[in-house]
């Protein structure tokens, strides 16, 4: 598949979750992304969506809180294999609690 049929791919998927329409940014090399400043470090962060089953996965993470930015943390983590920061985790544990211990069981 080529890049820009991944590209057509992905945007048709994100065009079925009407909630992530706002989360997902896109740049002219045809990449996908979503925002994640400060969640493992200090600083400017992003995660790539990179096939359909992405798309899927973020919908699903933005299902489980009522707080876009937490689901995107999720969505991040699930990608990473990673553990936010203790910053971050503190944020989760007021906004959102039900999926705080789905973020401590990511490893460091």
């Amino acid at each position: 598949m080529t890049r820009e049929e991944n590209f057509i791919n992905i945007a048709k998927e994100i065009a079925k979750h009407p909630a992530i329409h706002n989360e997902v940014d896109w740049d002219s090399d045809l990449s996908f992304y979503v925002i994640m400043n400060d969640v493992f470090r200090s600083g400017a962060d992003a995660e790539d969506i990179t096939s359909v089953e992405d798309v899927k996965l973020l919908q699903t993470c933005l299902n489980k809180c009522n707080t876009s930015y937490v689901g995107l943390w999720l969505y991040a983590c699930h990608k990473r294999n990673a553990k936010p920061s203790q910053n971050a985790l503190a944020y989760i544990l007021t906004t959102c609690p039900s999926v705080y211990t789905e973020f401590k069981s990511f490893p460091l």
